[in-house]
């Protein structure tokens, strides 16, 4: 994905980031916030293990809304967690 910024001389300067690599980098530490390897992850979530492995590996992206639900959930139920691990501001997605 790409974001456009026009600047005074009519220019424009494109930022470019990869919004797979981001996503991939959250799914990995959301998980490992859990403790849980990725099989116990996809047992607990009815994600289907080869999902989660293409998210992981960064060969598919995970829909925003996937992560968010998982990371409320994760913040709800694993109070363990610290919010670090688990901030999903939207400059992130």
């Amino acid at each position: 994905m790409k974001k456009d910024y026009s600047i005074k001389d009519g220019e424009k300067l494109v930022e470019s980031y990869d919004k797979t690599s981001i996503s991939q980098e959250k799914i990995i530490e959301l998980r490992k916030a859990t403790g849980m390897n990725r099989r116990q992850f996809c047992d607990f979530f009815d994600i289907p293990y080869r999902t989660m492995t293409e998210w992981e590996r960064g060969n598919r992206t995970m829909p925003d809304y996937v992560l968010r639900l998982l990371t409320y959930y994760v913040r709800i139920h694993f109070q363990k967690v610290s919010d670090d691990v688990l901030d999903i501001s939207d400059h992130d997605m």
